[in-house]
């Protein structure tokens, strides 16, 4: 009869969830081997098995999941610094995604998160880290909040300390001033700052350049670049089975559905629309409704009155023949969109999240038009000499 050999089962699970892609698989295998450390006792594995669920969650975008993982770390590095010294470096890096995790909570306090930005500060500080990261992330809290005094104020100190950390992704160090130019209402400007991560060679990350990607769709739609937004929006592949990605799929549906090729829109809404509902970080599900309303509106417009949409079955307003009335799924989505952007708003002290709902008229009241076709690559030339 085989004994049990918690230690080997342990390694065996690491090593699973080592060699698999990102999703909830690899989560709940993690999550698994925290127990089973846990269970015997193993401190420094609970630890670093914490650490890799910390990042798998924040990648898959499970926020619930990373934030409790990343909370027991934070607690057992203070009480032994030492002890789980060689750690250091992988907690601060998580640490700042963390910060922005807390904010696609609205039932997590400002002062909370302040008191996070406060202590993160704190670390910078006491290990003698400039505080690039600190000011970058403040002005990711700003253009959350709308706050543009704010996002002026942490912009120029995240310049001033431009490069300076290794707590630093470059890549999102760039697209961090692609997202101010944007929320500053510069198209051209947005371009600019996104063309070096355009580049061969450029920076990248787990979101860059899935993110600059999304974030160029609507200025180059707006300057009437629809060729080059077309290009962009070839990203979308990319990010079709990353449940994480939710934010930067919307992006996608509220170019389709503005440039109005209802088909396309329709098959990316049909896929990602259960997406929102399921994640629990609502900034992105708040991001994914209100990018559904260009959409109706160009449907209105064109006489639909019924959609066939084949819809996961745990889907809030599941039909099973899988006809749903334009108006009611309309009003359903826009009731949830609107009880979300109270939420943030109430969290904030604004009326931000509720005040960017409504669409664009100018940009619907553009011609439909359909996606330029790719141009198929043409064919290299053989090499091969005919006699």
């Amino acid at each position: 009869m085989t004994t049990f050999d918690p230690q080997e089962a342990l390694k065996e699970l690491r090593e699973r969830a080592y060699d698999m892609p990102d999703g909830d698989a690899k989560i709940e295998l993690l999550e698994q081997a925290v127990r089973l450390a846990d269970t015997v006792g193993d401190l420094e594995t609970a630890f670093d098995v914490r650490d890799d669920l910390v990042n798998a969650a924040s990648v898959w975008g499970r926020p619930e999941i990373e934030l409790v993982a990343f909370s027991w770390c934070l607690a057992q590095f203070d009480a032994d610094p030492e002890r789980f010294a060689y750690w250091e470096h992988s907690l601060m890096w998580s640490y700042k995604r963390v910060l922005m995790s807390m904010m696609g909570f609205p039932e997590i306090s400002l002062p909370r998160i302040e008191a996070a930005f406060a202590d993160f500060r704190s670390r910078l500080e006491r290990s003698n880290q400039p505080l690039g990261t600190y000011y970058e992330y403040r002005l990711r809290l700003a253009l959350h909040r709308s706050d543009t005094l704010e996002a002026e104020a942490a912009h120029k100190e995240f310049r001033h300390f431009n490069r300076a950390s290794d707590l630093d992704c470059r890549a999102c160090q760039l697209q961090s001033e692609v997202n101010y130019q944007g929320f500053l209402g510069d198209d051209a400007a947005t371009l600019q700052a996104a063309a070096p991560l355009l580049v061969r060679y450029a920076p990248t990350c787990n979101r860059v350049p899935n993110a600059t990607h999304a974030k160029l769709l609507l200025p180059l739609l707006r300057l009437g670049k629809i060729k080059d937004a077309a290009k962009h929006h070839r990203d979308y592949p990319k990010l079709m089975k990353d449940e994480g990605s939710v934010a930067f799929i919307a992006q996608h549906l509220e170019f389709l559905g503005y440039l109005g090729d209802l088909t396309a829109a329709l098959n990316l809404l049909e896929k990602h629309l259960p997406w929102a509902y399921r994640t629990r970080d609502l900034n992105g599900r708040y991001v994914f409704l209100r990018a559904t309303l260009p959409l109706f509106a160009r449907l209105r417009s064109s006489g639909e009155n019924t959609l066939k949409l084949r819809l996961d079955c745990d889907f809030s307003y599941f039909q099973k023949n899988g006809e749903y009335g334009l108006d009611t799924l309309e009003n359903q989505i826009r009731t949830d969109l609107l009880e979300v952007a109270a939420k943030f708003d109430a969290r904030n002290g604004n009326n931000s999240f509720s005040s960017r709902i409504e669409p664009d008229r100018e940009l619907l009241e553009r011609p439909a038009q359909l996606l330029p076709e790719e141009k198929p690559k043409a064919k290299k030339p053989s090499n091969s000499l005919k006699g």
